[in-house]
């Protein structure tokens, strides 16, 4: 039988009785006992995946930079603790991973708060728990977090995220590049007291197969 390794984990492989292991663990046996449907993570591939994205950052680019996990593609608690001791950030965009972030104790200062639909009682909920970033969205946001900072008396950090005009697969971002929306979130009354701007952020999307693409030219 040929085993396709790339395919798998990287700690998979076949048994004496030809039946596919994960970490040493046979996955027929372990269906026996737990049933089917059945979902295995491989403790090993997932922190030798957190380190590659981290030292290939670190390799080409020198500043300050944090690779962040998005919460939304699964945030079971114990997977959240793993990340956070392999020195990733993570990107969560409703109250709910939030509270699964902080039920896991991770570091709130690589939390950043995403989203274009977040409620005043998650904003409340986030500047409690002192999250990093709150990656503003919309103009509208800012009257929300306006209304939490006056609440809470609290300064939280912002990013603003804008749309660079680069085009991709990825669906459009909100602030286009001949917006004049991004300035106007910056300059709005009120809003550097509560929320000091860090920097901005851009989404572009995901399919990008060549380093090249969207360069601007």
């Amino acid at each position: 039988m040929t085993f396709p390794a790339a395919l798998f984990p990287d700690t998979a492989g076949l048994t004496a009785r030809s039946t596919l292991e994960i970490g040493g663990c046979d996955l027929v046996a372990l269906a026996a006992e737990y049933g089917t449907p059945l979902y295995v993570y491989d403790e090993a591939t997932i922190r030798a995946r957190a380190r590659s994205f981290r030292e290939a950052v670190a390799a080409v680019y020198p500043g300050r930079a944090t690779v962040c996990y998005a919460a939304k593609a699964y945030c079971a608690p114990w997977l959240l603790r793993l990340l956070a001791a392999e020195g990733l950030g993570l990107d969560v965009v409703s109250g709910g991973e939030l509270y699964a972030a902080a039920r896991a104790e991770f570091p709130r200062d690589r939390i950043f708060f995403h989203g274009n639909n977040k409620s005043e009682d998650e904003l409340l909920f986030a500047s409690a728990e002192g999250v990093g970033r709150i990656v503003i969205d919309n103009l509208d946001e800012i009257t929300l977090l306006a209304r939490v900072a006056a609440k809470r008396d609290a300064r939280t950090a912002v990013l603003l995220r804008v749309g660079p005009g680069v085009k991709s697969t990825h669906t459009a971002n909100r602030w286009s590049a001949s917006s004049s929306s991004p300035l106007r979130c910056a300059r709005r009354p009120g809003s550097s007291p509560a929320r000091p701007v860090r920097a901005a952020v851009t989404a572009c999307g995901t399919r990008w197969m060549t380093p090249s693409y969207g360069r601007p030219t």
